[in-house]
């Protein structure tokens, strides 16, 4: 699991979720550019060349947009990762890493902010019940808006469904959470 509120998610591989109807040589572009993204925000320029080379035809997949979105992400181009972010949840709603990098760019991008972050990730904790980092999200989203029991009601869902241990390690240090350890 990565940190909170963070815009790459560490179960979505593309490899994993690749549909037969992407070309070989596709899929090679599409690994590539995710190998790139691997080894860092440096990388970012490579990532998006060989995603790039990914047929037109093809760049509107899910599985494209998903290694898109990690690169806007890391590149900080919030308002096109949440054209994006929908897209994705528009296409496959049921991978919260889309929901989850939605948000976090919704937070980011002008004219977004905190509430708007709450809202996407609000409708994501009705489809999915045990991604602890959406619930540790909200927590956080809460205690910025200065809901400290709401914070605390989220905080205690992400840590009942996830590793309880690293989340308090991370909630211990999260500036989001500041408020809750201030009482």
């Amino acid at each position: 699991m990565k940190g909170a509120d963070t815009p790459l998610w560490s179960n979505a591989r593309p490899g994993s979720i690749l549909r037969p109807m992407l070309s070989d040589l596709d899929k090679r572009h599409l690994l590539a550019a995710v190998g790139w993204l691997e080894l860092g925000p440096q990388n970012l320029a490579e990532a998006t060349e060989e995603l790039d080379r990914v047929e037109k035809a093809n760049q509107g997949a899910f599985e494209v947009l998903g290694v898109r979105l990690q690169i806007l992400l890391s590149a900080k181009v919030w308002r096109e990762a949440v054209t994006v972010g929908n897209r994705l949840i528009d296409l496959q709603p049921s991978h919260p890493e889309f929901w989850i990098g939605l948000a976090y760019a919704t937070r980011r991008m002008d004219g977004g902010g905190i509430p708007q972050a709450r809202q996407v990730l609000l409708r994501a904790s009705d489809r999915f019940k045990n991604e602890p980092i959406i619930f540790y999200n909200l927590a956080c989203y809460e205690c910025q808006l200065g809901d400290l029991d709401s914070a605390r009601s989220w905080l205690d869902q992400a840590l009942a469904v996830g590793d309880k241990r690293q989340l308090e390690a991370m909630a211990r240090t999260d500036p989001d959470l500041l408020p809750l350890r201030v009482q």
